[in-house]
């Protein structure tokens, strides 16, 4: 699954590029956690949500775009995300202990 995180993302911020990462591997170390990522794919930050790419060594989609999803759930995703009419993930807003906004994907 696709999965982005605090480290190594950018700011959710319009007009600039959020990095959708793929955990690579891990190291660590007594006093925190660090981690190895590797970016699958890149995003810019639309009227609505998002739109951008995702490439894998089994996925290569052209045009995924994150669409704000419907509902009033509390743990319902707050973006679903399609590369064209088939919906193949979901994305919930979260903030990293260092108060950076993301989006943790699946």
């Amino acid at each position: 699954p696709l999965h982005s995180g605090p480290l190594g993302c950018g700011p959710i911020v319009s007009g600039l590029s959020t990095a959708i990462e793929a955990a690579k591997g891990a190291a660590r170390n007594q006093k925190e956690r660090n981690f190895t990522m590797a970016t699958i794919g890149t995003f810019i930050s639309t009227a609505n949500g998002f739109t951008g790419s995702v490439k894998t060594l089994n996925l290569n989609v052209k045009t995924v775009t994150f669409s704000p999803a419907e509902g009033d759930n509390e743990k319902g995703p707050d973006f679903r995300i399609f590369a064209g009419a088939t919906e193949f993930g979901a994305a919930w807003k979260k903030t990293s202990r260092e108060g950076r906004d993301y989006h943790s994907v699946k």
